[in-house]
């Protein structure tokens, strides 16, 4: 699963003094590292979006302390500053600054209200944050964003402690989630694959045999992969059953901190014995050799939120920042109406 994003960006020129830059990047903080997630890369927001992201900054001297990444989308008269595709979370990326809780929160909204400010001018704004970034200091983000009249609202996602042995794993799934895995186990294999190819001609033929198309630019894939093995923090699984043929794939990417499950695909087929499972444990088990938390992306339904909680996933939630003009909103408005926007697409 990921954010839905239909792409056209256009390349933005304006000076730093008043407008974000494009590309062009001064020296990032020293622990700017540690705070940011894999998302927020440089080289991810390069790789995602065709080398078409801005960003706002805000600056100490030489130092940046804090940025917002985004990506702009025109259409239809209206300026969008959205996610890039295949980004689960974003918002702003603050500097880990030392003192007593008290000062550090109040740093850190004071730097994100700079951010804010620097916003252009725009007629939709659409980010996802993780409020679990900088020991949880994140979370206050929400309030700055709302101070100028953004909306937030909670989106669920679920996180595996895969730092746990994978005897502990098992033991924290539910009995019907181990015997699926293990059934599973009898059935299929799982294999990396690292031509990008076979995951993206899998992918278009699972939603071609469902009657879907895909939002997402997977025109890109190909680099996404390529920068992610690079630095070694991506890898594609592939279920296969006993002939070799593959029943499902999924692509994982990880930081410091979080493997995020950022793409999965299944084909349709009768008598499916449990390999989206299987992937999962298998991305899990990874995850436990990195040492790492299991993020396994957004949750929109209860039955969603049933199956991971069976996995041992834990409810976490994230923060939904909007904010519409109304003539915007009222065009979306119409759009549903008249039934744009419906047709049947899957990211």
């Amino acid at each position: 699963m990921t954010v839905d994003c239909e792409m056209s960006p256009t390349r933005e020129t304006e000076s730093r003094s008043s407008q974000p830059k494009l590309h062009e990047r001064p020296p990032i903080g020293a622990n700017d590292a540690q705070n940011a997630t894999l998302f927020h890369e440089h080289w991810w927001l390069d790789a995602v979006s065709g080398g078409q992201f801005s960003e706002v900054e805000v600056s100490e001297g030489n130092e940046i302390v804090g940025r917002l990444p985004y990506v702009v989308i025109r259409r239809f008269g209206f300026t969008q500053l959205m996610l890039p595709p295949f980004t689960h979370a974003l918002g702003p990326c603050v500097v880990k600054n030392d003192g007593k809780y008290q000062t550090k929160l109040k740093n850190r909204v004071a730097i994100v209200k700079k951010l804010i400010e620097q916003l252009p001018k725009h007629d939709y704004f659409f980010q996802i944050c993780d409020p679990s970034c900088q020991d949880g200091l994140a979370f206050a983000d929400g309030l700055a964003f709302q101070e100028y009249g953004f909306q937030v609202r909670t989106q669920y996602t679920f996180h595996i402690d895969c730092r746990d042995t994978p005897d502990v794993l098992l033991q924290q799934m539910h009995p019907r989630a181990r015997r699926n895995i293990r059934a599973s186990q009898n059935h299929y294999s799982v294999v990396s694959i690292n031509d990008p190819d076979v995951f993206t001609e899998f992918y278009n033929k699972c939603l071609l045999a469902k009657g879907l198309k895909s939002n997402l630019p997977l025109e890109r894939f190909s680099k996404i992969h390529a920068a992610c093995c690079a630095r070694g923090c991506g890898e594609i699984f592939a279920c296969l059953d006993e002939s070799g043929s593959p029943i499902a794939m999924t692509f994982v990417v990880w930081d410091r901190r979080v493997m995020s499950y950022l793409l999965t695909v299944r084909y349709p087929e009768a008598g499916d014995k449990g390999s989206v499972n299987l992937l999962i444990w298998t991305a899990m088990q990874k995850a436990h050799e990195l040492g790492l938390i299991f993020d396994l992306d957004g949750v929109s339904t209860t039955g969603t939120a049933e199956f991971l909680s069976h996995l041992g996933g834990e409810l976490r939630t994230r923060m939904i920042v909007t904010s519409a003009r109304p003539l915007f909103s009222t065009f979306q408005h119409f759009k549903r109406i008249l039934g744009y926007g419906s047709s049947s697409s899957y990211s």
